[in-house]
């Protein structure tokens, strides 16, 4: 795991006025191939309504058309005990952002799958286990 210099100088901040922000933090893949990175947002939020406050605050009047929908889907999934902590956003691969959706990247190559459908309210199946 990866975090930027000036990422950590913020989060070490925010943490001496007794703040917990959002931060990135990047998984970095090694192969023989190529080097990818995955790209997550730590979520600090206790709730859905949480959750949507932060993008309200960054996206305005706009949040409501682009966040609604899945507030309501992420309070579905927190009522029924899903702990939701962070968030893949995107996939670098060869220094570029890769225009395929992450979530699909993960699961095809990797055959992770889901462990709940938002969309259906279900839980899916257990978390992966690593190493």
């Amino acid at each position: 795991w990866l975090i930027e210099d000036l990422e950590l100088k913020r989060i070490e901040l925010a943490s001496a006025e007794g703040k917990n922000p959002e931060y990135s933090l990047y998984l970095e893949a090694v192969s023989p191939e190529r080097t990818e990175y995955w790209v997550f947002v730590i979520l600090p939020y206790e709730s859905a309504k949480e959750w949507f406050a932060a993008r309200r605050a960054y996206h305005g009047r706009k949040a409501v058309g682009y966040y609604g929908e899945t507030q309501k889907e992420l309070e579905r999934a927190l009522s029924q005990g899903l702990k939701i902590k962070a968030e893949l956003r995107f996939l670098i691969e060869k220094g570029n952002m890769s225009m395929q959706i992450p979530e699909a990247a993960i699961m095809s190559r990797y055959k992770f799958q889901p462990v709940f459908d938002l969309r259906t309210a279900r839980r899916l199946g257990s978390p992966a286990k690593t190493q």
